[in-house]
């Protein structure tokens, strides 16, 4: 299996299967692929497509910190030749009180994807404000459609602590 943090080749050698992303980690893929991550919380994920490449790209943080979608803008900021193009959809991001040392953490994420040249109306956000509420996202990378859906946690859902 691929390195998902090796942007250059992850897409060369997936299956035709969709790609799962997960916490921590970040994905390219390109043609008929779906990319996808879910579960985010006070975690936040970014997805990114490039009309010029037709490639898109996920990345999930692990909680309130940014270092994936840092890691992921940075290797876009050499490969994007159109920034102003691309299109964005930013979910996650509940800030609980148990968050409060990391108060800028959504603020930060959306810097980042600015920074590209990306513009703010190429750009959806869905934050969650709710606790029992996560987000969901999924790219079409040979369409370029993103799509953000939020969830509700179910009673059975529910974790015994």
């Amino acid at each position: 299996m691929a390195n998902r943090e090796n942007l250059e080749s992850a897409s060369e050698n997936w299956d035709r299967s969709d790609i799962e992303v997960g916490m921590g980690e970040c994905c390219e893929g390109r043609g008929d692929r779906l990319i996808k991550t879910g579960g985010l919380g006070p975690c936040i994920g970014v997805a990114i497509y490039d009309p010029f490449e037709k490639k898109g790209y996920i990345a999930h943080t692990m909680g309130a910190e940014s270092a994936t979608i840092a890691n992921l803008s940075a290797k876009l900021a050499v490969k994007i030749k159109n920034a102003a193009k691309l299109k964005v959809w930013i979910s996650g991001g509940e800030i609980s009180d148990e968050d409060e040392y990391y108060p800028n953490f959504r603020e930060d994420v959306v810097s980042l994807i600015t920074e590209l040249g990306v513009r703010s109306d190429n750009i959806e956000i869905k934050w969650i404000n709710i606790h029992g509420q996560w987000g969901n996202l999924t790219l079409n990378c040979g369409t370029g459609e993103g799509k953000i859906e939020i969830d509700s946690m179910r009673d059975d859902d529910a974790y015994d602590y």
